[in-house]
């Protein structure tokens, strides 16, 4: 698990969970969410394989994430997945929306962006949080 929280400290700038514009979580993210959701001494075993391998260098580290992913089984990426819609599901309940009380209009541009940027992160999470897909 730590080498992979250091690719996504420089690969997706210190963010462990990052999802593209399709609304997919990156294969870094989707191989955290894999070994964060093993639910039982298989699933374990075959993580602990993979990572065996890579510090032995029979593997390159880099591509650790991809090796998770390819090397689960169906059932566990789809739940890693359904795991990851889920904690969307959660950020997005605990969204609190932008209040602008200040009449000063340099700070209500900034609350303009502001608002801007979270209405784009709601609909973001939301099509993350989308169960239908």
């Amino acid at each position: 698990m730590k080498e992979l929280m250091k690719q996504a400290s420089t690969e997706q700038c210190n963010m462990p969970i990052v999802f593209g514009r399709n609304c997919e979580p990156t294969i870094l993210t989707h191989a955290i969410a894999i070994c964060m959701t093993c639910r039982d001494k298989e699933e374990l075993s075959c993580l602990v394989k993979l990572f065996d391998e890579a510090q032995n260098h029979k593997i390159d580290i880099s591509l650790l994430p991809s090796r998770i992913i390819s090397g689960c089984s169906n059932t566990q990426r789809e739940y890693a997945r359904y795991s990851l819609k889920i904690a969307a599901a959660f950020a997005l309940a605990q969204r609190t929306s932008i209040n602008k009380q200040d009449k000063n209009k340099e700070t209500n541009v900034f609350y303009a962006i502001c608002e801007q940027y979270s209405k784009l992160c709601y609909e973001m999470l939301q099509k993350v949080a989308d169960l239908s897909t």
